[in-house]
């Protein structure tokens, strides 16, 4: 550690780490450098404007199994959108970055690699190239310059003209990357996408109104979460709920869109564009919270946007949702449908380029194209991480595998992959209050006859009827007596209109079951006449006479239930419609005692079955609906 006093202003002035090469002057701002022993004062540098982030100078955390302190830190920006930069110090004597912004953390914890053969010219959005041993993907390409520091620095830092740079993602998914053009060859940053709780944080700034389970040690007073400034338009006072990360706010009470500028402590609402239609007013209030998946949010922002199809416009609300220790997230509203939405570290396999394939893979589910469009920003209101205006454009692309949905967003300068999760309404409504009832199909909603729970359902359902008609079936046979009573064939002569026949006598027996069934089969057709059957019993003089087809009038069955016991005779009348002459004509008669029934399973069957159906016409239909919405309708 070296401690001495700045050569501007003779202020205290200490460089904890030897890796550290510079250091900014708390009470000067001038940017003192380094050489051995030797102090030197080449600069100044704006104040680091703080934000409402939970790290610090003084923070220590570990990658893995390497420990590291937080030295300083450098704001950068670029045209409407600024982010930091934590120069980390590993205890091993290394150095590394620790990037902020936009809600997400990147890790650089290994040295740049020289890159030659790559021009800043030439690096465009979506432009591809092999380096390092991976496949990388220009997802920004831009200029960006200095604008505030804090602490100690690998280089000297004073206030710069703006310089470019591009943000990468390895097409395996694995790592992402920065080019930096200020060195020649450019240099090639090599980092992965980190979660504050993975780092094992401690001595993060408290933050009033939050707290995070994951993070307990923390270190220095509680800072305020919310800061208030006035619209200069209306004087109407505005809550600024993320101070330092977000860029641009819409007042809440006139509309206007304004800017912010920080100065130290204290932010300043600059007058950008004043409101031309009325004020409007979201579904979801800001400043509301509320917890969703397990963790809790704020909105501090929503936006309205619509893509425009043979001149109707198809709009949405996205919400901005946000937690100083979780970063931000997206909660998107369409038709009463919400997904939630985390924007992504890496591009889907496939996903690069400046084309749009039909199926993308990604996490292990295939993502199929829904629609592209050119979206538009129609009303803003509240706090955003960058400048956004009404009439902003994008070009947008939208891949489902319900719940999820990949979605695409492009500039001319920029390239954004997220994350979408379809979310019941009732959970949206428990945590952010009364919402409509959704209406039409979403494009990642889960369809409810895919659901495993109703698929399983559906087979168990019909499971059961399956069991049940086998157990109806093998109840009939066991107590089926298949008894036959009478079987007799008659021959009836062509010359007669009428012919009778009478069976050889038969016994029905006295017990429980005396259902009988009579069956009929000629060589007689309706057009030329029909066959009756009439059973008499001779003891108690009962008669039955046999109705019902089943078929055609030369075959023909009744059942006859709980006849009366005794001894039954058969009248069989062959009736003709005329006395033309006809061939011999066949009468078989057939009466059984107690036969197998098979009437109640035969439905059980179909009913079963119609389960599965109606569960796979429903499933069919609903995608059929879905996909009536998107660009490859059908």
């Amino acid at each position: 550690m070296l401690s001495s006093t700045c050569p501007s202003c003779s202020a205290p002035l200490r460089f904890k780490h030897a890796a550290s090469a510079a250091a900014r002057c708390d009470a000067c701002g001038s940017t003192v450098v380094r050489d051995g022993e030797t102090l030197e004062a080449i600069g100044k540098v704006s104040a680091f404007a703080r934000d409402l982030s939970p790290l610090q100078v003084g923070a220590r955390g570990k990658a893995g199994d390497r420990p590291f302190e937080i030295a300083g830190v450098l704001r950068k920006e670029r045209e409407a959108v600024r982010w930091s930069e934590w120069f980390i110090v590993f205890d091993d004597g290394a150095t590394g970055w620790l990037a902020e912004g936009n809600g997400q953390l990147q890790l650089f914890g290994s040295a740049p690699v020289p890159l030659r053969g790559v021009s800043a010219s030439e690096v465009k959005v979506g432009y591809e190239f092999e380096a390092s041993g991976r496949i990388w993907t220009v997802i920004e390409a831009d200029r960006a310059a200095v604008t505030a520091a804090e602490g100690e620095l690998p280089f000297p830092v004073t206030a710069t003209t703006a310089l470019p740079y591009a943000d990468l993602r390895s097409t395996d998914g694995r790592a992402t990357g920065t080019l930096d053009f200020a060195d020649s060859p450019p240099s090639l940053w090599v980092g992965r996408v980190v979660e504050l709780a993975d780092l094992k944080m401690t001595g993060l700034r408290p933050i009033t109104g939050w707290s995070d389970p994951t993070l307990t040690d923390m270190a220095g007073p509680e800072v305020a979460g919310v800061r208030t400034l006035r619209c200069p338009n209306c004087g109407g006072t505005l809550s600024l709920r993320a101070p330092g990360a977000s860029q641009a706010i819409a007042c809440e009470y006139c509309g206007s869109e304004l800017s912010l500028a920080e100065h130290g402590e204290v932010t300043e609402a600059i007058l950008r564009a004043q409101a031309v239609d009325r004020l409007w007013k979201p579904l979801l209030e800001l400043g509301s919270k509320g917890r969703l998946r397990g963790i809790d949010w704020e909105i501090i922002g929503a936006m309205r946007r619509a893509v425009r199809v043979d001149g109707v416009d198809y709009g949405w609300t996205e919400y901005l949702l946000y937690n100083p220790y979780r970063g931000f997230r997206w909660l998107v509203e369409a038709n009463g449908h919400f997904n939630l939405v985390r924007l992504l570290a890496d591009v889907p396999p496939g996903g690069g380029g400046n084309y749009t394939p039909d199926r993308l893979n990604y996490q292990g589910d295939t993502f199929k194209h829904f629609q592209s469009g050119q979206a538009r920003v129609r009303r803003v209101l509240g706090e955003f991480t960058w400048q956004v205006h009404a009439g902003d454009a994008a070009g947008t692309a939208d891949w489902v595998a319900p719940p999820r949905m990949l979605s695409r967003e492009r500039t001319h300068n920029e390239t954004t992959w997220s994350l979408g999760e379809y979310l019941p309404v009732a959970e949206v409504r428990a945590a952010f209050g009364p919402t409509p009832e959704p209406h039409g199909i979403a494009p990642n909603q889960p369809n409810p006859f895919a659901d495993p729970a109703v698929t399983r359902r559906s087979h168990l359902f019909t499971g059961a009827l399956v069991a049940i008609a086998l157990a109806v079936w093998a109840l009939a046979f066991v107590i089926a007596d298949n008894d036959t009573l009478l079987a007799q064939r008659y021959t009836a002569r062509a010359v007669d209109s009428t012919e009778v026949f009478v069976s050889e006598p038969f016994e029905v027996p006295d017990t429980a079951r005396r259902n009988l069934k009579v069956s009929v089969e000629s060589d007689l057709t309706r057009s030329l006449g029909q066959v009756h059957v009439a059973l008499l019993n001779l003891d108690d003089s009962t008669a039955y006479l046999v109705s019902g087809s089943a078929g055609s009038a030369n075959r023909n069955s009744a059942w006859l239930r709980r006849v009366n016991p005794g001894r039954y005779v058969a009248r069989v009348e062959v009736a003709k419609n005329s006395t033309t002459a006809l061939p011999p004509i066949d009468v078989q008669l057939r009466i059984v005692r107690n036969p197998l029934w098979s009437g109640p399973y035969w439905p059980l069957l179909l009913y079963a079955f119609a389960g599965l159906l109606v569960v796979r016409v429903g499933r069919a239909q609903f995608e059929a609906r879905r996909w009536s919405e998107s660009d490859h309708a059908y």
